[in-house]
């Protein structure tokens, strides 16, 4: 296991060795109080989803990526063709923790070699060997709220101060730094970075992130901005052929040209359905179908309800709209469940977890608001339900939540489907879940779902490379491998 827990007493804004590992407690407190204000500030071009993302280096040739950005691949599917048969109950091969509490709700991203990357609330960005070796150490003046992106050799990130930069992934060196907004929400969005471009979720106005911008990934120089009609919340947005596809906290997806941030359409969330839009910390992903999937949340007759929506890309005409009964506040993922098996919308469902309540934590007095929660199989091109599994209920805050230490604000992680139709995802329980209807009943049965405790929430979605299964709860990075034979 490997460990870092020596404390950086100074903020450094150069890359150096991990052998100085660091964190700032100043940073890492202000961390809720960041998601905290900036929650109530809110009162025709085909492709496919593939196992590794090819882009292109500096120099010219192609570099594969297994899990370049939250969800894997840039169109968000949370896919991928290799089977994961990895024993959950067992552990994990090797974990890291980040020094004094240190908080983690970003996705790990991993490259060609199957080295790993992953930013911490403290601000830093980490490099690690596939067998747990700290590689390198950059940290970015200040706190890191989102999940960053890889591209061409490169790692694309944000800070709260609004700076997006750049750094070279194999010495962790900055490239450049650009002053893009005027901050960025502490949120757990995702960068995008996809054809040259790197899109970043910014605020003008100091609280929720209220636009989005792009930058050239050469050199930073800002090409376009785009605001939609109500802020953007754990942004997440995909990209298909010279389109990005994202959705704003109501569920409304917009398509934008890519190149310069022209709108082709903006839909939903739920034409001709009389409600009242709610706030979701969902997102839109885009299946290999070439669907467009956004999950989000409604009032009626006072009760607020969870749905995912399919829409037609071309156009954004929604074609089937399925109700989740319980609140979505997660983006799905789009996979096979199975070589065999039908191509599925997945998602986990449920209440997002409650702030941690320091007086009832004194106290040991258990909170009682439920999390009821589960987890859904959706047909890819019909919206029915293929299966459901319910999970145990989970009451209050987040597992491991302290005020020190909050894993908001999402209920799961986003889910990842491997390609023997295994789903793996997190929740605010603490535990992370394998679940795989084997049988194709339609019933997932005991025998299919394995799981492992972490006692910490999750906001990062797990990444997956050939053998190596990575999982990001709150406390840290953990590698399972997969069995042999």
């Amino acid at each position: 296991q490997v460990i870092w827990d020596q404390a950086f007493r100074s903020a450094r804004k150069e890359s150096t060795s991990l052998t100085e590992p660091h964190i700032t407690t100043m940073v890492r407190l202000m961390a809720p109080i960041l998601l905290a204000g900036s929650a109530a500030a809110l009162g025709g071009e085909d492709a496919t989803s593939l196992v590794q993302v090819k882009l292109q280096r500096g120099d010219g040739r192609d570099q594969p990526y297994y899990w370049a950005g939250k969800n894997g691949d840039a169109m968000r599917t949370g896919n991928a063709a290799f089977p994961m048969p990895v024993d959950l109950q067992s552990g994990p091969a090797w974990s890291w923790h980040e020094g004094q509490n240190g908080l983690v709700r970003a996705a790990p991203l991993i490259d060609g070699d199957k080295s790993i990357y992953l930013s911490s609330i403290a601000g830093n960005v980490y490099k690690f060997s596939p067998d747990g070796k700290g590689l390198w150490r950059h940290y970015a003046g200040a706190s890191i709220p989102e999940v960053p992106a890889i591209m061409g050799g490169a790692l694309f990130a944000t800070n709260t101060f609004g700076e997006v930069f750049a750094l070279n992934m194999t010495t962790g060196s900055q490239l450049w730094k650009k002053k893009a907004g005027k901050s960025s929400a502490g949120d757990t969005w995702s960068m995008t970075a996809a054809d040259g471009i790197v899109v970043a979720a910014l605020s003008n106005s100091g609280a929720a992130n209220d636009h989005l911008t792009a930058l050239d990934a050469k050199d930073g120089s800002v090409k376009w901005s785009y605001t939609p009609k109500v802020p953007v919340y754990n942004s997440l947005s995909a990209v298909r052929g010279s389109n990005l596809v994202l959705s704003d906290l109501n569920g409304r997806p917009y398509r934008l040209n890519l190149a310069d941030g022209s709108c082709i359409w903006k839909s939903g969330p739920g034409l001709g359905v009389v409600e009242e839009p709610s706030f979701s910390t969902g997102g839109a992903v885009i299946g290999p179908n070439g669907l467009v999937y956004v999950t989000s949340n409604s009032k009626k007759d006072g009760v607020e309800r969870g749905h995912v929506t399919a829409f037609q890309f071309s156009d954004g005409k929604m074609l089937w709209r399925q109700g989740t009964d319980y609140q979505a506040n997660n983006a799905p993922a789009v996979g096979r469940l199975g070589a065999d098996g039908p191509l599925a919308v997945v998602v986990g469902v449920g209440p997002n977890p409650d702030m941690p309540d320091p007086i009832m934590q004194l106290t040991k007095t258990a909170p009682k608001s439920e999390k009821r929660a589960r987890v859904m199989a959706l047909d890819a091109v019909t919206g029915r339900v293929i299966w459901r599994h319910e999970l145990p209920m989970w009451h209050g805050w987040a597992a491991g939540d302290t005020m020190s230490h909050v894993c908001l604000p999402d209920s799961f992680g986003n889910p990842a489907i491997s390609g023997d139709g295994t789903v793996f995802v997190g929740f605010q329980s603490g535990r992370f879940y394998g679940i795989n209807d084997r049988n194709h009943d339609g019933n997932v049965n005991t025998s299919e779902v394995t799981s492992y405790n972490f006692s910490n929430a999750f906001q990062g979605s797990p990444g997956l490379a050939p053998g190596m299964l990575v999982a990001t709860p709150c406390n840290g990075l953990h590698v399972f491998r997969a069995k042999s034979g």
